[in-house]
């Protein structure tokens, strides 16, 4: 198609329409376009800004010089005048529209963040064997995984360097902002953790409940969380409540974001009262998989509404025979 366009087009005599070419692409970019744009979407709720921003995404692309093509494929009188001044229009429009589109997004707040990670690797080759990489990443006070739980099962943690210091992953603990953490992975996940240390703003918000993460009240009992999803504690372990497990288990008073193992699963600090945990978060390790391969996405903000809605219901005080949802005779 494009070459048959070429056939038709004479550039010496694009020259001879300039004058009415501007006039047709001036009117049609400041009136016609914008007009009709707002006609078409202000009945829908679209905002100024939306329908200026619409208007300026012109006319332009191969559709309508084919559709000037059909005068003179009909024979209508002055059918080159229809041709050349619609190409000239469309040329127009990818000149002055097509190339600051770009910025008009930007400048409007529509222009989306680009989706290709930013991540510093460092691979360090192990001789002698092909099945685990040494990767080096360093931490960023926005990288995503300072918002999960845990690391994913299919890699371990060999060393973090922390203020020039080199430390063991127990004597590290959860890897912060500013760490260079070295890990051990298949060759064929490293891509994913790219991922995992990618900078993520709205992941890297720790106070908050992660895409995917089960609410648990503190007052539940560690026994019905376990047999619920299926999660093996100690037998002595059972009878407590999450916040109780927690306090336990954590080195000092609990802080939103401190997290514990809970069988396969992570429970993390999300709110506290009076430094008594009582709202968790639980972590398993599929969800961990699903949010690093990206079949986790933020939740619409209707979900979000009937979560918290949800999540007001079940913080109503539990007795004893709570299970970890709010209590059995209380708001389920």
């Amino acid at each position: 198609m494009f070459l048959v366009l070429g056939l038709l087009v004479t550039p010496t005599t694009l020259v001879d329409y300039i004058v009415p070419g501007i006039v047709v692409a001036l009117v049609l970019t400041l009136v016609a376009r914008p007009l009709a744009v707002a006609l078409c979407l202000a009945p829908f709720g679209f905002n100024r800004r939306e329908i200026g921003f619409v208007s300026w995404v012109g006319l332009r692309g191969a559709v309508s010089i084919f559709l000037a093509t059909i005068p003179t494929l009909a024979g209508v009188p002055h059918a080159a005048a229809f041709f050349n001044i619609a190409f000239f229009v469309v040329l127009t429009s990818l000149l002055v529209q097509g190339w600051t589109v770009t910025g008009l997004a930007r400048r409007l707040g529509f222009a989306l963040r680009r989706t290709t990670p930013t991540v510093t690797r460092v691979e360090l080759d192990l001789p002698g064997q092909i099945e685990q990489e040494l990767v080096g990443y360093p931490v960023t006070p926005d990288s995503m995984v300072l918002g999960l739980s845990r690391l994913p099962s299919w890699t371990r943690l060999i060393m973090v360097i922390r203020d020039s210091e080199v430390l063991e992953p127990q004597q590290a603990g959860a890897v912060q902002a500013g760490d260079y953490a070295y890990l051990l992975s298949p060759p064929d996940r490293v891509s994913r953790l790219d991922r995992l240390f990618s900078e993520t703003e709205d992941l890297a918000r720790r106070g908050e409940a992660r895409p995917g993460e089960l609410s648990i009240n503190g007052d539940a009992d560690v026994g019905a969380v376990a047999d619920l999803y299926d999660l093996t504690v100690a037998p002595e372990q059972r009878d407590l409540r999450v916040a109780d497990y927690l306090a336990m288990r954590l080195p000092g008073p609990p802080q939103p974001g401190q997290r514990s193992l809970i069988g396969r699963a992570t429970l993390v600090v999300r709110s506290l009262e009076d430094g008594r945990v009582v709202r968790a978060g639980l972590w398993l390790d599929d969800m961990v998989e699903a949010l690093i391969a990206g079949r986790l996405a933020p939740r619409p903000r209707l979900v979000q509404w009937l979560q918290a809605t949800a999540l007001r219901l079940h913080q109503v005080r539990p007795q004893r025979d709570s299970t970890p949802f709010g209590t059995r005779d209380g708001p389920q």
